[in-house]
């Protein structure tokens, strides 16, 4: 049995961030020493580090983390902060996805809607995970997905789907990434608990 996964957008249309070309994910994928959070609502699952979270969770953290830079951006120019937020998101996702496969084996990754319409993005997570990564052609699928489970169909990952290539230079993308998740453990081990 195939296992799957599905990622779709967080209510934000990918036309809100459109990068010049597909190519784009190789200049997000710069060797620099700059990493980004990009969690304007607090990081969520399994982390939950957001004060709104307080009530319902037994001993979460108190700390709403948003969007955050290693070190200041001041000095760069609109377009590379623009990167390093996509960059921030392709290795959320990725690192979502790496616990998946970790704890489910999940042999493929379908993409649909929302920021996954960015090919930078799709070309990034495809680069930083162990396995194949498609992009959905059909429209609505979570809405789909969600009508066919509320039916009581099983749930099946099929129809017209594009395989994702990731970017040509992986190598420097994957390191980037690695040191990412250093990065983020370390901030997270920052974090006083309540």
């Amino acid at each position: 049995m195939t296992r799957c996964a599905k990622a779709t957008g967080a209510g934000i249309t990918a036309s809100h961030l459109r990068p010049q070309t597909a190519g784009y994910a190789s200049n997000v994928s710069e060797a620099d020493d700059i990493f980004c959070l990009a969690e304007p609502s607090g990081l969520g699952a399994p982390y939950f580090a957001s004060s709104c979270y307080a009530a319902c969770l037994p001993d979460p953290f108190h700390n709403d983390l948003g969007i955050r830079f290693s070190r200041p951006v001041e000095h760069l120019t609109q377009q590379r902060i623009a990167a390093l937020l996509l960059e921030g998101i392709i290795f959320r996702v990725a690192r979502i996805l790496e616990d998946f496969h970790r704890d489910s084996a999940i042999e493929s990754v379908y993409l649909s809607g929302g920021l996954s319409e960015l090919a930078c993005l799709q070309q990034g997570i495809a680069g930083c995970v162990p396995f194949d990564v498609y992009r959905l052609e059909q429209k609505d699928a979570s809405l789909c997905g969600a009508a066919m489970l509320a039916a009581g169909m099983e749930p099946a990952c099929h129809g017209a789907k594009e395989k994702i290539q990731p970017p040509p230079d992986t190598v420097s993308l994957q390191e980037k990434y690695r040191r990412w998740k250093d990065w983020l453990d370390g901030l997270l081990a920052e974090i006083p608990a309540p």
